[in-house]
C-alpha cells in the first residue's frame, strides 16, 4: 500500500520499482529534492505516476521553475490522467515565475480525469505568476469534480490576485454541492477588498452542508466593515457549521460595526463546536461583541484565540472572556 522510493539511483532501476509497484495506493513525491539538472529523471517520475491506476492519496510538491524544464510541468497533467481512482490529492507549487497560461490551464484541465476525487488541496505560496486569468482556469478545472467534501485553496502572497480572480472561485464553489469543508489563504492579497468576501458569500452561503469553514484575510488592507458584513450574511445560512476560523490580522479598516455584523452571523452558528479566532489590531469593544457571540452558543467547547500585538484589550473584554470558561473543553 505503501512505499519510498530512493531518487539518487539511476533512471532504469526507478522505472522498474514503480512498475513493481503497480497497486500502489499512497504516495507522496516532493521534487524539490532531486538535483536541477536530474530534468530526466523528473520526467521519468512524472510519467510513471500515470501507471499507478490504483493510487488513491497523491501529495506531489514541485520545484522551482529555475530547476524543472516547463515541459515537466505539462507532464503533470499526464501524471493526473492515468489515476482514476485517486480520492486525495495535494499539489504544492514553490515560487515561479515562468509557467504559461497554457501550461497552467493544461495541468488543470486534467481534473477532468480525475473527476471523483474527494479531498483536494492546491498551494500557491508567494507564486506571483498566479494572476486572475490562471485563477479562472484553476477555477474552471475544480469545476470538474464531481463531489468533492474537503477543499483547501492557499493563495497566500499571490500578490497578482485581485477581486476579479476570487469571483471566478467562487463561482466554482456554488456548484460545489457536497462541500463539507473550505479553506482559503489569502493572506497579503493587497488587491483584495470587500468584494473579494462578497463573492465568497455567493459561493458559501449555498450550502448548509458546509461544516467546517477557514479563512485566513490576514494583510488584507482593503478589507473593511463591509466585508464582514458579507461575511456576517454568509454565516447565517450555515446552520451545520462546526468549526469556524477567521484571521484578520492587520485588516486595519475594520471598527466595531464590521466586528458587530460578524458576531450577528456567529450567534446563528448553532452546531458550532470549535471557534479560532486571529487578529492583531481589535479593540476593547469589538472583542466584547465577539466573544459575546461565542458565548450565546451552547455547543462551543473549544476556543482558540491569538491576540498577540492588541494593546487595544482591556480588563473589559478579560472579564468577558472568562465568562466563558465554565462551557469549554479547550481553551488556547
Amino acid at each position: 500500500n505503501k512505499a519510498s522510493f530512493d531518487c539518487d539511483r539511476d533512471r532504469r532501476s526507478l522505472r522498474e520499482e514503480f512498475s513493481s509497484t503497480s497497486m500502489l495506493k499512497y504516495l507522496q513525491v516532493d521534487l524539490t529534492t532531486i538535483n536541477p539538472t536530474s530534468i530526466p529523471l523528473i520526467k521519468d517520475i512524472l510519467i510513471a505516476i500515470k501507471s499507478l491506476s490504483y493510487l488513491k492519496s497523491l501529495e506531489i510538491t514541485l520545484p522551482n521553475a529555475g530547476h524543472i524544464a516547463k515541459e515537466c510541468y505539462y507532464l503533470v497533467g499526464v501524471a493526473l490522467s492515468g489515476l482514476k481512482r485517486l480520492k486525495k490529492l495535494s499539489i504544492i507549487f514553490n515560487v515561479n515565475d515562468v509557467l504559461s497560461d497554457l501550461t497552467v490551464k493544461e495541468i488543470f484541465a486534467s481534473f477532468r480525469c480525475i473527476s471523483f476525487v474527494e479531498e483536494i488541496e492546491i498551494i500557491f505560496k508567494w507564486s506571483w505568476w498566479i494572476t486572475d486569468r490562471r485563477l479562472k482556469y484553476i477555477a474552471h478545472g475544480l469545476s470538474a469534480l464531481k463531489n468533492p467534501k474537503l477543499l483547501k485553496l492557499d493563495l497566500s502572497g499571490c500578490k497578482q490576485i485581485t477581486d476579479k480572480g476570487i469571483q471566478s472561485f467562487s463561482r466554482y464553489i456554488r456548484n460545489s454541492t457536497c462541500l463539507e469543508s473550505l479553506s482559503v489563504n489569502l493572506w497579503y492579497l493587497k488587491e483584495c477588498s470587500s468584494q473579494s468576501l462578497e463573492y465568497l458569500k455567493q459561493g458559501i452561503e449555498r450550502y448548509e452542508s458546509i461544516k467546517t469553514l477557514a479563512l485566513d484575510l490576514s494583510h488584507c488592507k482593503k478589507i473593511d466593515d463591509a466585508g464582514l458584513e458579507y461575511l456576517g450574511d454568509a454565516l447565517l445560512k450555515l446552520k451545520f457549521l462546526k468549526n469556524f476560523s477567521l484571521d484578520l490580522s492587520f485588516c486595519e479598516d475594520i471598527t466595531v460595526y464590521g466586528v458587530e455584523a460578524l458576531a450577528k452571523g456567529i450567534k446563528e452558528l448553532l452546531s458550532l463546536e470549535t471557534f479560532e479566532f486571529k487578529s492583531a489590531s481589535i479593540r476593547d469593544d469589538e472583542f466584547c461583541s465577539l466573544i459575546e457571540a461565542v458565548k450565546s452558543l451552547e455547543n462551543v467547547r473549544d476556543l482558540d484565540l491569538n491576540l498577540s500585538y492588541n494593546y487595544f484589550i482591556e480588563n473589559s473584554g478579560l472579564l468577558c472572556l472568562s465568562e466563558t470558561l465554565e462551557r469549554l473543553t479547550q481553551l488556547r
